[in-house]
């Protein structure tokens, strides 16, 4: 999370053992709360639900009553998770799929910038209800029945607790109502079609959108904030630095935030952030089609922004088959892709290997790195199909399914090539270039779909994310497979939470001036602290790379049906 804050002079904070020493003079206020999440989350609330921490009865707590949507548990609670691949919801939206039909199917990937996969509500909303409906019987005997009156955001949760709201009041924002992948996100609204595949009391428990984009059941509301104000007598004593009227902005997706908080903010800055997951990221200006201008969503008078907010650059015919488009405010979007597993390939491959010392595995990264480098060098010399690389090791990081680019419902790991003569580094080096492998294929998609000046200003990754920034190895191999220059910004780290606080200034300035296009300035000077500078000798190395784990994608495609 992060926040806003005035003060009559400065004054800082120390931390020792959680402790904060206390402010000799002045005070500092905070303003405004701005918060990031994970996305997507989805959270119903109870029938039987109390409401939040009310000023008069302290003792109240909602948080027993509140359930979240997926995976059934015994005392009753569900959780929703973008990781969600248990094998209910993926027969839900093979189901769904075979239903739809492709062109239907499409359409609505067209209009949502999502496809239907278990990594969305949609699936896991059917197969939520479908369960809850088997179990309404057993309920009624037991005298126990109550039903879900709403669904909203982990971070609207927060909020109602913060601000003493009735939680069934908080709206959600653009980015998390997005992030479900069943929003339009032209217009902001719930898409119908989308709608008509759930049942009628999901779909009347659907939560509004901010930003007049619509609200439970579709139905659009005018004149919806994007915050909530105020803070509760019992948190006011809590926290006395927050004003009586802070603003708790409704939250957004950790991506959208990690994307403008490392400065890619203009088409030829591309985020690419390597934490536990991965994902490649380009923030773009709506209209996002030539076709939008004019179209229904200028008549609505939501996002008739004018001329000049986005260059032809940036202009796309279509979302390309791979990639998501979620919408992230009220006059822009993200394009990207994502993986479930990035880092989080190297954790497991650590635990498989034991290798739990830091020293252990940096003297294994050190020996992956003089491999790669030899390695590469000499297929660049041969410039031909390589016989030891077609036979080499080669791994396929779905250990958690897979999302971009291919979104293969039931998709798993594979390891192929291994042998006799397989050592640790060899299978260190195969996790970090697997992972390159697939965010290039979410490279490559951009290429095809964004238009860049390559002349003028040639795209640059912007690299984010603890695993990518600590490993200079992986920044080496992202910058040769991709061929794109690699920089680590000196603001990079916590880039996430700088996004949430440049999202928070956005919003004041608007609410100062409603009627004024002033702006956060959209882009900002970069403070290289690193930069790597694509290697061409490794290029053939890729390609070649490229094109065996593609086959093996291919080969392995028919098992995970």
């Amino acid at each position: 999370s992060s926040s806003s804050s005035s003060s009559s002079s400065s004054s800082s904070i120390f931390y020792d053992h959680l402790e904060v020493e206390s402010f000799p003079q002045h005070r500092f206020e905070i303003v405004a709360v701005g918060i990031t999440s994970f996305v997507m989350n989805f959270v119903g609330i109870l029938s039987s639900s109390t409401s939040p921490c009310d000023d008069d009865d302290k003792e109240k707590n909602m948080t027993s009553d509140v359930t979240t949507a997926c995976h059934i548990r015994t005392d009753g609670k569900y959780t929703c998770s973008y990781a969600c691949n248990t094998n209910s919801v993926q027969q839900q939206c093979l189901e769904l799929q075979n239903a739809l039909g492709e062109t239907r199917e499409w359409n609505i990937y067209q209009r949502t910038g999502a496809p239907i996969h278990p990594a969305y509500a949609l699936g896991q909303l059917r197969d939520l209800y479908d369960t809850l409906e088997r179990r309404q019987e057993q309920e009624r005997e037991q005298h126990e029945q109550s039903s879900i009156l709403q669904w909203t955001s982990i971070a609207s949760i927060c909020i109602a607790n913060w601000t003493g709201k009735d939680i069934l009041s908080i709206p959600i924002s653009y980015s998390e109502a997005s992030w479900t992948g069943m929003l339009d996100f032209r217009t902001g609204s719930w898409d119908e079609e989308c709608l008509s595949l759930l049942p009628i009391s999901c779909r009347n428990a659907l939560p509004q959108v901010v930003g007049g984009g619509g609200g439970g059941g579709g139905q659009t509301e005018e004149n919806l904030e994007p915050y909530v104000e105020g803070i509760s007598q019992v948190y006011q004593k809590r926290w006395p630095e927050f004003q009586k009227t802070c603003k708790f902005v409704l939250g957004w997706g950790d991506g959208a935030c990690a994307t403008i908080g490392s400065k890619c903010t203009s088409v030829n800055r591309i985020a690419v952030t390597i934490g536990t997951s991965a994902a490649a990221r380009l923030l773009l200006r709506l209209p996002l089609f030539k076709k939008d201008k004019g179209s229904s969503c200028d008549n609505q008078g939501q996002d008739n922004l004018g001329d000049g907010h986005n260059a032809s650059n940036e202009v796309l015919h279509e979302i390309p088959m791979g990639l998501f488009c979620y919408r992230v405010d009220r006059d822009r979007v993200l394009l990207g892709g994502a993986l479930t597993d990035g880092g989080s390939v190297i954790a497991w491959l650590r635990e498989l290997l034991n290798l739990k010392s830091q020293q252990e595995y940096n003297q294994c990264q050190e020996k992956a790195a003089l491999g790669y480098m030899t390695c590469a060098a000499s297929a660049a010399h041969e410039n031909r199909q390589v016989t030891s690389l077609s036979k080499a090791l080669t791994l396929l990081p779905f250990l958690s399914g897979e999302r971009s680019t291919g979104f293969r419902v039931g998709a798993t790991g594979c390891i192929s090539g291994i042998s006799r003569c397989t050592t640790s580094v060899d299978l260190l080096r195969e996790c970090l270039e697997s992972v390159v492998l697939r965010i290039n294929a979410i490279l490559e998609l951009f290429q095809k779909a964004v238009i860049f000046d390559n002349a003028s200003s040639p795209p640059t990754i912007i690299a984010s994310g603890n695993a990518l920034e600590k490993s200079d190895l992986w920044r080496r191999m992202l910058a040769d497979c991709s061929g794109m220059t690699v920089v680590l910004d000196e603001d990079a780290h916590e880039g996430t939470s700088r996004g949430a606080a440049i999202m928070v200034a956005k919003v004041l300035l608007l609410l100062n001036d409603s009627n004024s296009n002033m702006e956060v300035p959209t882009t900002e000077q970069l403070s290289i602290l690193h930069q790597t500078i694509p290697e061409e000798l490794h290029r053939h190395y890729w390609l070649v790379k490229k094109e065996i784990q593609n086959k093996l994608i291919d080969i392995m495609e028919s098992t995970w049906k």
